[in-house]
C-alpha cells in the first residue's frame, strides 16, 4: 500500500517538474534575457564568484 502511495507521488512531482520544465523553455522562447539566464545557471546580475 505505502509503495503504491509512494509511486502515485513520485508520478504527479516527475509530471510537474516536466511541466514546469515545458513552461521554462517556453518563456525562454520569447525572452532573450531569461534564456541567457537559464543557460548561464545563474540569476541575471549575480557575477560569478572569485574562487
Amino acid at each position: 500500500m505505502i509503495d503504491a502511495i509512494t509511486s502515485r507521488a513520485h508520478g504527479r512531482a516527475d509530471e510537474e517538474r516536466r511541466r514546469l520544465k515545458k513552461l521554462e523553455q517556453d518563456l525562454a522562447a520569447t525572452d532573450p534575457d531569461l534564456n541567457l539566464e537559464l543557460r548561464s545557471g545563474r540569476p541575471r546580475g549575480v557575477a560569478s564568484r572569485a574562487v
